[in-house]
């Protein structure tokens, strides 16, 4: 709507100025139509005109070679880098599915972490568990031993108290061999005195039982 709008504008410009040029003349503006057609038919040329046209014919002809010769090589170029884009694709692809099975393995290890992460915590709960109740076996330990609550001075006293004890069973080994040996001889004075009293007895009988002759 708009073009044919500036072109009816066109045209009555046209028709102002064709009418205002005839006014100066003095005649009508088909009359400076018809002039004007005749003056422009007169410089006509033919030959110049088809060498012109020849001319210009080749000049396109050039063109559209050129043209055809761009087009081929855009379309060459745009075959290459159509390739090139797919080769890169291809490789892209590749490239995000190695990714993704690289990101699905360090799931897969992260996952395994975590789980050793959970039992790891979970052990260390224990060790603290057992740790503290070490701890108060520590100290009872170190209560009745009557020394600071650590393991330097609990072992020290528990080697003195072994060192204690040893001597006591190498004083107990002594004792029993002492008392062994007064039990053997206390063995040895009762048989003697057995005999002895035995011998009495029968010296005794003796005298009172009467003799037959």
């Amino acid at each position: 709507m708009a073009k044919e709008r500036v072109s009816s504008d066109i045209d009555r410009k046209l028709r102002i100025e064709a009418d205002k040029k005839a006014n100066e003349l003095g005649i009508s503006r088909a009359k400076l139509i018809e002039i004007s057609l005749e003056s422009e038919l007169g410089r006509f040329n033919v030959h110049k005109e088809n060498k012109r046209l020849t001319e210009r014919v080749k000049t396109s002809e050039q063109d559209i070679a050129e043209l055809q010769h761009q087009l081929t090589t855009a379309e060459t170029e745009h075959k290459d880098t159509r390739d090139r884009l797919e080769h890169e694709k291809t490789a892209l692809r590749d490239e995000l599915k190695a990714e993704k099975v690289e990101s699905d393995r360090r799931w897969s290890e992260n996952q395994k972490l975590i789980g050793q992460r959970d039992v790891f915590e979970e052990r260390a709960k224990s060790l603290e568990k057992e740790r503290d109740k070490f701890k108060a076996n520590l100290k009872q330990i170190a209560s009745h031993l009557g020394v600071p609550d650590t393991v330097k001075h609990c072992k020290q006293r528990i080697d003195e108290l072994q060192a204690s004890i040893e001597d006591k069973k190498r004083e107990r080994n002594h004792f029993k061999a002492q008392a062994e040996e007064a039990q053997s001889k206390l063995n040895v004075c009762d048989t003697k005195l057995t005999l002895l009293l035995t011998r009495t007895w029968w010296e005794r009988l003796w005298n009172v039982l009467p003799w037959i002759e």
